[in-house]
């Protein structure tokens, strides 16, 4: 009866630590991350980018009448056509200046030679106005030449001669007028000339450089106005398009092992050009693609339809990275391994890092020395630590 006794309670007992064992180790589980893990794989990636740019003329420059004042003309012929090839100073369009500044510029002609006049009626010493004429040239070439020890000797001597032919108040006096009538000789000569040179830049508007007529803005009988640009004249015979792209993208294409394709399209229609070239504009990365003038590409919208195709490499599900690909060239990740514990083998998480070779939107290609077939955590339901007990709910090989 007592063996019958103590069995039984050797039987209860036993139960009772399997179910303790049994929920200790629920319990313990309870709280271990669950994770989903995905081998390596051996491939290549495969980008695909849609751009946008704007086709341009290579080195162009404007063509804009300048002035301090703004005068207008009628273009009575345009003397070019898109795409011709012109030298510098060759007439791109002749034009009626308006009456305005022709009666400006009339008026100018009647100061400067009131100017003159006032300068040859004045009372005046030969010897003086010859002094005075030597001084203002000698003290110009001294301004231009610092370092010009002869220069600044002539500039010194001309003011000492002059210096000494005003010893009288009677003669200071001539040199104060002197100055004045010649200074407003001066002032009148700067003027018309400043306003002949409007009247001729709108009489006949010339090319600025040679090079390429990459756009006509006007036609005969439209308005010209200074300080409106007119014309566009470029110094390359070949439009370029612009594509900025982002700091992946040109990090990308710079280490590119081929482009599969390349695509332009404005509009519907596709266009020939040559392969891409990652450049730079300021701080900006773009892609260029040139292509021989044409004036219906000339300022349109183009989009680039790109696709890049690496050579085969390690690849790794972008998910599995918890450091930025785009920031850094040392990723890392964690990878599962087995490992004797106390109530048996587990899994655990090891951290692991690798060389970063490039990426697309899915996967990291890497340089690692880990076989293909290592387990890698893609996903995980808590955060994760080196050696860390993990459960793994669903594993991918490949």
């Amino acid at each position: 009866m007592k063996k019958k006794l103590l069995t039984a309670l050797l039987c209860v007992f036993f139960a009772l630590a399997a179910l303790c064992l049994f929920l200790s180790r629920s319990w313990i589980n309870s709280d271990t991350p669950r994770v989903q893990t995905q081998s390596f794989e051996q491939g290549a990636l495969h980008k695909r980018y849609s751009l946008k740019g704007e086709y341009r003329a290579q080195g162009a420059a404007e063509v804009v009448v300048n002035a301090q004042d703004t005068f207008t003309a009628t273009v009575q012929e345009v003397c070019a056509t898109p795409g011709q090839r012109v030298q510098a100073g060759d007439a791109l369009y002749r034009c009626a200046v308006h009456s305005e500044l022709k009666q400006r510029l009339g008026e100018k002609k009647e100061a400067l030679d009131a100017a003159r006049l006032e300068l040859m009626q004045g009372e005046q010493d030969e010897t003086l106005l010859t002094a005075y004429e030597r001084y203002i040239a000698a003290e110009d070439a001294a301004m231009l030449s610092p370092e010009d020890e002869q220069a600044q000797r002539a500039a010194q001597q001309a003011k000492e001669d002059l210096t000494a032919l005003t010893d009288t108040r009677e003669r200071q006096a001539q040199l104060k007028s002197l100055r004045s009538r010649t200074e407003r000789l001066r002032r009148c000569e700067e003027d018309y000339l400043e306003l002949t040179e409007v009247c001729d830049s709108l009489a006949v508007v010339r090319a600025p450089q040679d090079g390429v007529v990459a756009e006509l803005r006007l036609e005969a009988g439209d308005p010209l106005r200074t300080g409106v640009c007119c014309a566009v004249v470029a110094s390359s015979d070949e439009l370029a398009a612009q594509f900025p792209v982002t700091q992946e993208q040109a990090t990308f294409f710079a280490n590119r092992a081929g482009i599969s394709a390349c695509r332009i399209r404005i509009g519907n229609a596709m266009i020939q050009a040559r392969e891409p070239e990652l450049v730079m504009i300021g701080t900006q990365s773009c892609l260029q693609v040139t292509t021989p003038f044409n004036g219906a590409l000339y300022g349109a919208n183009a989009v680039m339809e790109l696709e890049l195709l690496t050579l085969a490499g390690t690849l790794l599900p972008r998910n599995a990275l918890h450091t930025d690909a785009e920031q850094s060239r040392q990723v890392s990740f964690y990878v599962t391994e087995p490992r004797s514990g106390f109530f048996g083998m587990e899994t655990i998480v090891k951290q692991k890092t690798a060389t970063l070779l490039d990426w697309d939107a899915e996967y990291v290609m890497v340089l690692t020395d880990l076989p293909l077939v290592t387990p890698v955590v893609v996903s995980a339901s808590a955060e994760l630590y080196d050696d860390c007990v993990v459960l793994v709910t669903d594993e991918k090989t490949k």
